[in-house]
């Protein structure tokens, strides 16, 4: 699915990246009145769209593997030669700790046997900042802030995973996860959109389509879980960002675990998501928001 070129102007890269630190809640289940979309999952296949204003903040890929001694014992020099032209940067990464740890402490806490989720992890960085690879014991992330298309972004991935396993022999991929999230503003188009159930499917707005509740409600997020035609699942978190009601998020994630994977299952299998995620998000999205932020584009 090809989304192409720019972000919203309203809102600067590092606004997004510190936005994107803070979690969104997800507090409200999702409205009664959605139950009936069991039916009509996975989504069809519908018309691809170039988008010249794009509505993704974040892509990110994470594989899951047997457990890998070597990664937990020393530093990954050897995978780090193998991806520096393009990740230069660098930088340890410690899951769950809080900003404003001294260095020292947080060398002291990585080292303690008995708390294996405190375990630094190896972050390699593009210079601008804009995409991450993620290195842990378990586990491979691929992150991208600045996403284009998916041609560009699986071919850094498919870089990116090969010199994975050409430095590691992992035998096999336990999971895969393709998460894709996009922030959909109502003001900065012309004409002027009055409300955010114009650009948003009336199955997902719900009680935001109401024409007195809709206009009282400050907090309106849910959550579905969606068995896919491909093997696996997908968690659609969809509403308000937070309290900010000018924006709408649609957070998908497609995953599948619990299976042994090569590299080439995992590929196909991460263009089948890659794929689920377009159709979820045209149609999740209306004509208005396509006709604002896109050129039309025959086929998928």
């Amino acid at each position: 699915d090809h989304r192409d070129l720019h972000s919203f102007p309203t809102r600067r890269s590092s606004d997004l990246n510190n936005t994107l630190d803070v979690p969104v809640e997800w507090t409200m289940d999702a409205p009664s009145h959605l139950a009936k979309l069991g039916t009509l999952m996975p989504f069809p296949q519908t018309e691809r769209f170039e988008y010249s204003v794009n509505p993704l903040v974040r892509v990110e890929c994470t594989l899951e593997f047997p457990k890998n001694l070597e990664l937990e014992a020393k530093l990954p020099a050897g995978f780090q030669r193998r991806v520096q032209k393009d990740f230069p940067e660098y930088e340890e990464v410690t899951p769950n700790m809080a900003s404003g740890t001294s260095d020292v402490m947080k060398q002291f806490l990585a080292a303690m046997t008995s708390a294996p989720h405190l375990k630094v992890q190896h972050r390699f960085l593009t210079a601008d900042g804009f995409g991450s690879v993620t290195l842990a014991s378990t586990s491979l992330a691929f992150r991208s802030t600045n996403y284009t298309s998916w041609p560009a972004f699986s071919s850094q991935l498919w870089a990116v995973l090969d010199a994975f396993q050409e430095e590691y022999e992992i035998p096999y991929f336990k999971g895969a996860k393709l998460r894709y999230l996009n922030f959909i503003p109502k003001n900065g188009f012309e004409p002027p959109i009055q409300s955010m159930t114009e650009l948003i499917n009336p199955e997902l707005s719900g009680p935001l389509t109401h024409d007195t509740l809709g206009t009282a409600i400050t907090k309106y997020a849910g959550e579905l879980n969606i068995d896919l035609t491909c093997q696996g699942n997908m968690t659609l978190k969809y509403g308000y960002a937070g309290t900010d009601t000018n924006v709408f998020v649609i957070d998908s994630t497609c995953a599948v675990g619990g299976l042994n994977l090569d590299r080439n299952q995992v590929r196909g299998l991460l263009v089948d998501f890659n794929k689920q995620s377009g159709r979820l998000f045209r149609w999740a999205t209306t004509d208005a928001l396509r006709e604002a932020l896109s050129n039309y584009v025959e086929g998928e």
